[in-house]
């Protein structure tokens, strides 16, 4: 997946989220009808490179997003330290220690979100803001 694959597959879930169901599990037919808007849409160029996306390819990806999402959340939250959309956590040396007691006790996977941002939190925010269980 390419970024504006995974940016065109979170607009297109963006304006179906009232059809989802808890958690923001959406059925078979919106991921079907979310790879065809995938397939269908970008440059030339840019599809040149990527494959193309059926619903089961789109409900993992979307699963692979909402993951990290979560842990992000948990990071902004709980974890006592800064966030930034660029950054991450923004580790330095002097909170080195404090990140690597996150990692080992409570989440591995926030990992990679040391000193790195994730490009997707505001528009996965908002859908789960406007989603029925808000």
């Amino acid at each position: 997946w390419k970024e504006y694959e995974e940016v065109l597959l979170l607009d297109f879930l963006a304006n179906h989220v009232l059809t989802a169901g808890d958690g923001l599990n959406f059925n078979k037919t919106t991921f079907s009808q979310a790879a065809t808007y995938v397939n269908s849409n970008g440059t030339p160029e840019q599809k040149q490179t990527c494959r193309d996306k059926n619903p089961d390819s789109c409900k993992n990806k979307w699963n692979s997003l909402k993951a990290p999402y979560h842990h992000v959340v948990c990071i902004k939250n709980g974890s006592g330290l800064t966030w930034s959309d660029t950054d991450g956590a923004g580790i330095s040396p002097e909170s080195q220690h404090v990140w690597d007691d996150i990692i080992k006790v409570t989440c591995p996977a926030v990992a990679p979100f040391c000193n790195k941002g994730f490009i997707h939190l505001l528009k996965i925010g908002s859908m789960f803001a406007g989603s029925k269980g808000g």
